[in-house]
């Protein structure tokens, strides 16, 4: 990079910037699925104040994206702040140091999503519900198969993108109560939470339970226990929820089974059933909105009744 105070700025020094945000915001590997309103310049051309904005606002997108509120105006090189070029306005290397500075925040912020959801960076929507809606006892199954969108943002890449984004899956449960089996199964899901699994790790939101180092990103084509709830201690101590996931061999598809394991054998003389009805729920914070938008995965499950 030719860039500094006295020296003419390259159109090296504009596509290196530019490269950082395609990084963040296009179809590559790493990257958000998006188009880009900005391109590449060429060597010997005059680089124009107006793509000086349109690589302002692929930068101010992936940025507000990230945090939620309005990317600034003035000349703040605190990573909320970006010059509007105008036609007609000098390029200095003032400015050029704070879109280099702008979009390596934005670089090194790429996996973040506004968290409190106050810009509309994600949608919060339902994938799929599986129901046992009869009495149960041992170890019933839901399996659920997410696959990413054929169409729009992503095509084959989508579920890629979701998570590059700051996408998550979300897997809750919960059941009618009554019997004290019941019961104890209600508190189990009331302690986990949700259990939520982002591109690198899968967490829980409740008090209690035990989440995983893995996310799609470490996912292979062999189940991996990504999460668990255990029963409180009691008559039912030995009942656990399992989640496991992996990824079809293209990666297009991530399946969650889902093991809700009855264990107990009787304290001390019979086993009762567990009782209808269990919900199995699978939802999803999908990235959204104006700045960035992946297109929704679909998801269908099975051994539910």
């Amino acid at each position: 990079m030719t860039a500094g105070v006295g020296q003419l700025i390259q159109n090296t020094d504009y596509n290196s910037i530019r490269s950082i945000v395609d990084s963040v915001m296009g179809t590559n590997a790493t990257g958000y699925g998006q188009a880009l309103l900005s391109s590449d310049t060429t060597a010997g051309s005059i680089i124009t104040a107006l793509q000086w904005f349109n690589l302002r606002t692929d930068l101010v997108k992936a940025r507000q994206h990230q945090v939620g509120s309005a990317v600034g105006s003035t000349s703040a090189t605190d990573g909320r702040n970006l010059v509007v070029p105008t036609s007609g306005a000098t390029i200095t290397e003032a400015l050029r140091n704070q879109f280099a500075l702008f979009a390596n925040t934005v670089d090194s912020n790429r996996t973040s999503i506004d968290i409190d959801n106050v810009g509309g960076q994600y949608s919060s929507e339902g994938l799929t519900t599986g129901s046992q809606t009869s009495a149960w006892n041992g170890t019933i199954t839901h399996t659920v198969t997410i696959t990413g969108a054929t169409s729009g943002s992503g095509s084959s890449d989508n579920l890629k993108y979701f998570f590059n984004a700051g996408g998550s899956f979300r897997v809750s449960a919960n059941i009618t109560s009554g019997s004290s089996k019941n019961n104890t199964w209600s508190l189990m899901f009331t302690q986990m939470g949700e259990f939520v699994m982002n591109y690198t790790q899968t967490t829980y939101t409740g008090a209690s339970a035990i989440g995983s180092n893995i996310g799609f990103n470490d996912l292979t084509t062999s189940d991996q226990l990504i999460g668990q709830k255990n029963a409180p201690s009691g008559s039912y101590a030995e009942n656990r929820y399992y989640i496991y996931a992996r990824k079809s061999a293209n990666s297009t598809q991530v399946i969650l089974t889902i093991q809700f394991q009855d264990n107990d054998l009787g304290d001390p003389n019979f086993d009762e059933n567990v009782t209808p009805t269990l919900n199995s729920i699978i939802s999803q914070y999908r990235p959204s909105g104006s700045n960035v938008s992946v297109a929704s995965p679909t998801a269908a499950g099975t051994g539910l009744s």
